[in-house]
């Protein structure tokens, strides 16, 4: 009885060890697989901010597009009203010239020279007037330019983000179908 005590001993203590190894090999698999579940979870979170990166910049490249049309139209109008209103001054001057010339060829010496100096200031306050509207002009031009380009730049933006927007929807998709299959082959 003796003898068989000690083999049921052994027998129990090799059950008891073989045991708690089948249950250390499963803990550790377990591990494995809740490592592997939480792996491919952040590789889905990743993805999924990379994407949210992305959709914000094309964002950002919409905004400078529509920036850019709106500094266009603006321009636009701002240099039709300008030329506009120029012509009208230039009208304007023109009647002035044709009122004064005719007044000179009727006048007498002494009016001549005060409707010739007449002429003289007319002509410096139109080019000063010009000048002043040349400047406008230019200001407006330079905003039509800014305009476009900041359309051209956005576009060239969307296009670049779109492409990656598109590889990083993959990579999602892909990340996800991973994860589903995983979870799966868990149950």
């Amino acid at each position: 009885m003796n003898k068989i005590n000690k083999i049921l001993f052994f027998i129990i203590c090799c059950c008891g060890i073989i045991n708690l190894y089948a249950q250390e090999q499963n803990t550790t698999l377990l591990n494995k697989k809740e490592l592997k579940l939480q792996k491919l979870e952040q590789n889905v979170l990743r993805t999924k901010a990379k994407v949210n990166i992305v959709k914000a910049k094309l964002e950002s490249a919409d905004s400078l597009i529509n920036v850019g049309k709106d500094m266009e139209m603006e321009a636009i109008y701002q240099i039709i009203a300008l030329e506009k209103e120029g012509k009208e001054y230039t009208r304007q001057q023109n009647s002035e010239y044709r009122l004064l010339n005719r007044q000179l060829k009727k006048a007498s010496d002494e009016e001549q020279k005060q409707i010739t100096k007449e002429i003289k200031e007319l002509d410096l306050k139109y080019k000063l007037e010009i000048k002043e509207l040349e400047k406008k002009l230019k200001v407006e031009y330079k905003k039509l330019q800014k305009g476009m380009l900041n359309q051209e730049k956005g576009k060239e933006k969307q296009k670049q983000y779109q492409r990656t927007l598109e590889d990083y929807l993959d990579l999602l998709d892909d990340a996800e179908k991973k994860l589903e299959e995983f979870k799966l082959e868990m149950d």
